[in-house]
């Protein structure tokens, strides 16, 4: 294939068009590049500027922050001076508040030593009290109900109130049927009147021995009874040990003395221990006796001792 002048001069054109085609690229390529160059150099002197001006309003901001500095460390050297003045003062502390601290338990020990006094001292006043009430006579004694006895005996002082012999006969009077002067004179406990007024009530309950028992016990009714008196023998002894013991501690704690011979329990912390144990072994003897009682009210163990 030839060309010819026509050809060639189209072939021309068309080159020459690419090559105007490829310049134009270029250069927009090149006028892109510098506009974006110059929106990147704008935004970098914003940035520049506001981290400027925010540099500017820091530096302005030092000179009140390091006032303010200044102003606050003289507090803090007086609280530092204080806090090392507390340091050096709180072994002394501490050493004052174990002596208030033993200061507080020796007064607790000496409180507590003096209430078991005192109640000692009450029960033994409250039994005198009741046995010395035996005989003595009324021409007239009124209940809170306005009934009225006439040439009245006192027989007996119990637990639940009196037990009196009259122009009529006998009769047995609750104590919250009388005035407050008897139950102060005779300092009745309602938990007591409670706690007899309970054995008695079992004991009511129960079958009679007249009535059920006519013939002679049963081996095993012997045995039962032997437990049952064993069982309130034991828990008198109980209670008498656990008295003296306790009675020997609080003259102890009383005496001024620390602690037990050979422990670390002191006298005080023993004789409120030893109280503990020696009202809940009153609470097994009493239960012991009613018990012993409902089965047969005429043995002796059932009669409590006149000073417990």
């Amino acid at each position: 294939m030839s060309f010819t002048n026509e050809s060639s001069g189209v072939f021309g054109w068309l080159m020459g068009l690419v090559v105007i085609v490829m310049i134009g690229v270029g250069m927009s390529m090149m006028v892109d590049r510098r506009f974006q160059f110059s929106s990147n150099n704008k935004e970098i002197e914003t940035v520049i500027k506001e981290e400027t001006q925010h540099l500017a309003d820091l530096s302005a901001r030092v000179p009140k922050a390091r006032a303010k500095l200044e102003s606050l460390e003289q507090p803090r050297q007086l609280m530092a001076r204080e806090l090392d003045e507390l340091k050096l003062r709180l072994p002394v502390s501490r050493q004052r508040i174990q002596e208030l601290k033993a200061g507080i338990e020796n007064l607790k020990s000496a409180i507590r030593s003096q209430d078991e006094s005192m109640a000692v001292y009450r029960r033994s006043f409250r039994d005198q009290t009741w046995r010395e009430a035996v005989g003595e006579k009324h021409a007239q004694l009124a209940l809170k109900s306005g009934k009225l006895y006439e040439n009245t005996v006192i027989q007996r002082v119990t637990a639940v109130g009196l037990e009196i012999s009259h122009r009529d006969g006998l009769a047995r009077i609750d104590f919250t049927e009388l005035d407050r002067t008897w139950m102060e004179r005779f300092q009745w406990r309602f938990d007591e009147r409670e706690s007899t007024i309970a054995g008695e009530e079992a004991a009511a309950a129960a079958p009679s021995v007249m009535e059920t028992a006519p013939s002679p016990r049963t081996p095993k009714e012997e045995e039962n009874l032997e437990r049952l008196r064993a069982d309130v023998v034991n828990w008198n002894s109980k209670v008498s040990t656990l008295k003296y013991q306790q009675e020997e501690a609080v003259a102890n704690a009383g005496s001024g003395r620390a602690s037990v011979s050979g422990g670390l329990e002191t006298w005080a912390a023993k004789a409120q221990r030893l109280a503990t144990e020696l009202a809940r072994a009153k609470q097994q003897q009493e239960r012991a006796r009613i018990r012993l009682g409902v089965v047969a009210p005429d043995d002796p163990l059932t009669k409590p001792p006149v000073i417990e």
